[in-house]
């Protein structure tokens, strides 16, 4: 667990150069699939290197991915409160630690760590899903852009 949050966190400058050029959609999604394949094949993993390295470094790269878009896209759409609509994205990252530490207990206990580790490669994957609804933001640098 404790090698999945550092990578998540040291994502941040590879995941703030994808989402400069290929934008928070493509970055998110991207995400969202190496996820749900690192937990996916950590959950056939026989030994705890191996687990380390595909649920810790891979699936924290890919959850880094998805974290990273997902609050820099705050910013491309608010304008007002933009302080505001950052704590509340972000807080969400609490709140979600927060209600699946039941959900992943109960899913340990009923399928044991393995079947777990296959739900959350499920759960990553439908995160593609909001990796979809982060629309292109038209500023007007890019139109002005365009024009010139």
């Amino acid at each position: 667990g404790s090698i999945l949050a550092g990578v998540i966190m040291l994502t941040g400058p590879l995941a703030a150069a994808s989402i400069n050029r290929f934008g928070t959609r493509i970055t998110c999604i991207a995400g969202s699939f190496i996820s749900a394949a690192a937990m996916l094949s950590s959950s056939y993993s026989n030994s705890l290197t191996t687990l380390m390295i595909s649920y810790g470094i891979f699936g924290g790269f890919g959850l880094g991915l998805m974290y990273v878009p997902a609050v820099v896209s705050v910013g491309q759409y608010f304008d007002k409160r933009l302080n505001l609509a950052t704590g509340i994205s972000v807080s969400g990252s609490g709140v979600g630690t927060f209600l699946f530490a039941p959900i992943a207990a109960k899913l340990v206990e009923q399928y044991g760590w393995r079947g777990s580790n296959r739900v959350m490669a499920v759960f990553c994957l439908l995160c593609s899903l909001f990796g979809l609804v982060m629309v292109p933001v038209k500023t007007k640098n890019n139109k002005q852009r365009r024009q010139n």
